[in-house]
């Protein structure tokens, strides 16, 4: 078991050799989302953080969720992931994406999502996320993860748990760290959040990313509790796909393609029964 720290702005690190001494690694807040506007923000002291912990101790980021939608979400994971790359970064941890309300009077945009559509997002995160070659992992109290998330759809992702209370935690499937206590720490002029680590979790496969060029009539692809949708303009999920489907044909409108669970369907007239984003098909 070891002992991680995470840290954002409001952290002030005076000494990072002293700081690092006892810790098996430091995940820093690479930015958010905006509470209002939905406008992405690199936090304020990540480029001070990694310039001076590189080298120092393990290394990891995550990022603060006000996405609306899956589209707001993807944008979200491939700003972390450009800023990653920008700043030349290598991350020894899942990126982690944080979920919780956005204000304390939770009037966030995002704070009155249903349950289903901020899971959706969270999904849609965590793909692009691994489509880019990285481990995903959701950060959020036990309590967000058991009763504001579809958790019977997050069963197999990593997840990251916040607890201040209590000797057990209840959360199901993969856990990577309980951040369950704050500390004052040597090298910090605040009191730090401190996780339990575990470093056997296990990294999750990266599927290859399907573009629109490459999808060909027929083609099977691999679908992972997918949200699927009756047409290419509705919101509305009607289901969620596992296992083997054919796409129906090549055309994609609005990133959306018709898919079919049988083979000998595909071109056939109203042969196909949903359509999927096509951020969501592995092959």
């Amino acid at each position: 078991m070891g002992r991680i720290y995470s840290i954002s702005r409001w952290d002030n690190i005076t000494d990072y050799d002293k700081f690092v001494k006892d810790a098996d690694g430091v995940i820093c807040r690479l930015g958010y989302s905006g509470n209002s506007t939905g406008e992405l923000i690199e936090d304020k002291k990540f480029k001070e953080y990694i310039i001076n912990l590189t080298g120092k101790t393990k290394l990891g980021v995550y990022f603060v969720t006000n996405a609306i939608n899956e589209d707001d979400a993807t944008n979200e994971a491939k700003f972390v992931v450009q800023t990653l790359r920008d700043n030349n970064v290598s991350v020894d941890f899942p990126i982690f994406i944080k979920v919780g309300y956005g204000t304390p009077d939770q009037t966030g945009r995002a704070d009155k999502l249903i349950k289903i559509t901020r899971t959706i997002n969270i999904q849609a995160f965590l793909r692009e996320i691994r489509n880019s070659g990285y481990t995903a992992g959701i950060y959020a109290t036990e309590k967000w993860i058991n009763s504001k998330l579809d958790i019977n759809l997050l069963l197999d992702e990593i997840k990251w748990p916040i607890k201040y209370d209590g000797i057990s935690l209840k959360v199901p499937g993969k856990v990577f760290a309980w951040e369950r206590y704050q500390e004052d720490i040597e090298g910090a002029d605040r009191i730090v959040h401190v996780s339990e680590y575990k470093e056997e979790v296990k990294h999750v496969t990266v599927m290859p990313k399907v573009s629109k060029s490459s999808i060909t009539p027929g083609m099977k692809v691999i679908l992972n509790n997918v949200p699927a949708y009756k047409s290419s303009a509705t919101d509305s999920v009607a289901d969620f796909l596992t296992g083997e489907f054919y796409t129906w044909d090549a055309k994609v409108i609005k990133d959306r393609i018709r898919v079919t669970e049988d083979e000998d369907d595909v071109g056939v007239r109203n042969g196909y029964k949903y359509w999927i984003n096509i951020s969501n098909i592995s092959i």
